[in-house]
Order: structure tokens, then sequence, then C-alpha cells
């Protein structure tokens, strides 16, 4: 496993995501391939991720003056909503003095400033039953070969992704945007639920639902101005969210010590197109004994 282990940590480390995405949208921009809006806008990472600092950056309080507010404090590399905690920000004056506060009160004291990050918190956050939900959906990566075309071609290395559309995950309790102590209304990670909730043993199979659950309970809520928003846009914009990440962090995988050919032309011409990877999504499960629906 362990050539596999550092691109995985790539997409799975939150700041070395961040990062790439960052630093390697602007090459995507400046070749053309930029995923644009339906109005030619750029379809940018900031559209789906939110505002990520490490407590290493250089200009950390300069830029969390510039925006107070709730952020969650998370292990860059961490699982199971282990050692998360949500702090507040004040204005320019108050950063430095809420850090300090933070940090001494936290098991972070002990670690390096370059594995904490601060997650800028969504609020207010679209709710499902007054509840906070996420989306856990599923990629696949799948390493290829092939022989390139002509007299002695070299193999070329890809990868292909499949989506499964996976499960929407639902926080136990509602909402409450004024208990910051108590993560089960924050935090839809089921380990969190489990830890802070006694009640999720019971509600864990109601609090999990099928995409098409979501779709229908916000089309009989009609609060969204249009029909099957979920199915529409919301699950089109997810793929799209994946689509980015990965065509921004390609240039870091690697298979052994081959890296994944960036400048083939067979890659150039079939991955990463929206329509590949909408066309790509897998429909088999068996959560609650019933074959899982499909966008």
């Amino acid at each position: 496993m362990r050539p596999f282990t550092e691109p995985m940590n790539q997409l799975c480390s939150k700041s070395l995501l961040v990062r790439w995405l960052r630093l390697l949208e602007g090459r995507l921009v400046a070749s053309g391939q930029a995923f644009r809006t339906a109005s030619g806008g750029l379809f940018g990472y900031e559209e789906f991720t939110a505002l990520t600092l490490s407590l290493s950056d250089a200009n950390l309080e300069q830029k969390l003056g510039q925006n107070p507010g709730t952020y969650l404090a998370k292990p860059s590399r961490g699982t199971m909503g282990q050692m998360q905690k949500l702090v507040q920000i004040g204005g320019p004056d108050e950063v430095r003095r809420d850090l300090l506060i933070f940090l001494r009160r936290s098991q972070y004291r002990r670690m390096r400033l370059s594995h904490v990050i601060l997650q800028r918190y969504i609020d207010p956050p679209l709710l499902v039953d007054k509840r906070k939900f996420d989306m856990r959906v599923y990629y696949l990566i799948v390493n290829t070969r092939r022989q390139s075309s002509g007299v002695g071609g070299r193999p070329e290395t890809g990868y292909f992704a499949f989506l499964h559309p996976g499960f929407v995950r639902l926080c136990s309790s509602p909402y409450d945007p004024s208990d910051l102590k108590n993560l089960a209304l924050h935090l839809t990670n089921q380990s969190v639920q489990a830890r802070q909730s006694e009640l999720f043993s019971e509600l864990k199979e109601a609090t999990t639902w099928y995409p098409d659950e979501l779709n229908a309970y916000l089309n009989r809520r009609g609060r969204l101005g249009e029909m099957n928003w979920a199915r529409d846009v919301l699950y089109p914009k997810s793929r799209l969210f994946w689509a980015t990440s990965l065509r921004c962090t390609r240039s870091t995988w690697r298979t052994g010590t081959s890296q994944l050919a960036p400048s083939a032309s067979w890659a150039s011409t079939c991955w990463w197109t929206p329509s590949c990877v909408s066309t790509c999504s897998s429909s088999t499960s068996s959560h609650r004994g019933a074959a899982a629906p499909m966008f």
C-alpha cells in the first residue's frame, strides 16, 4: 500500500488539498482547462471550499482579522471528527487573544502549528428537518495503463474516477447556533454523533438518507423555488467539486515511481470533463436492503 499513501494524502490532508487547489487552479486557467459556470464565470475551488488557514500561516492574524467569526479547528490529517473544536475569532484587535485562549484550552498546543487548520464555519447552513447534513459521496480511482500508438511507443499511465452518489447524513439533534459546545449539533460525522449523542444508536438509520430522499424532502418543502433541485443542481455540482479537486491534484499522483502522465494526449482528451465524471456513476448498494437510487 505504500505507493498509494502519499497520493491519498494529497486529497485527504485538508491543508495540502487546499494548497494544491489554490496553486494549480491558476495553471488550469492559464491553459484553458478550468471549469466554467453556466454564465461563463470561473468555477474555482472557492465555490465549494470554506476559507481554510493553517496555524503556521505567516499572515494568520491578518487573515483572521479580516474574516472574524466562528471557525472549526481540526487536525490537518484527522479522521472520525477527532479533536475538532469550534472557535470564536473576534475582530482585528481580538485575534491574538482569541487564538491564545483557544490554544491554552485545547490539545493543539502540543502539536506542530502546520498540523492544525482553522476552517471557516458556514453560517447559516442549509438545514434538512431542522438539522445540519452532509453528502457522503464516494469515488473509486482506478490506475490504468495502455501502450501508446506508434512504433516503440511508451506505456501511458493514467487513471479514471467513478462516482457513487452515496448517502446524506443528518445530525441527530436540531441545529442551534447558540450552542457551540455540543458538537452533535454542528458536525454530521457519525463518529462524532456516536460519541456526543446518547440517542444516535437508535437514530442512525433514520438520519442516513438516500439522495432521492433528500430530493423528495426538498420538493415537499417547496422553499427553493424549483422542483428536483437536489437532483438537477446539487448533485451535478458535487461532481464538479470532485472533478476540480482531482484535476488540481493530478500532477502529484504517482504509482510507484511513475508520475501519472499529465501531458499524455490520451489523458487530455478524455479525463476530467464534466461528462466523463457524470457518466462514470455507480448505482449499486445494499444499504437498508434496497438498491441505491441513481440521479
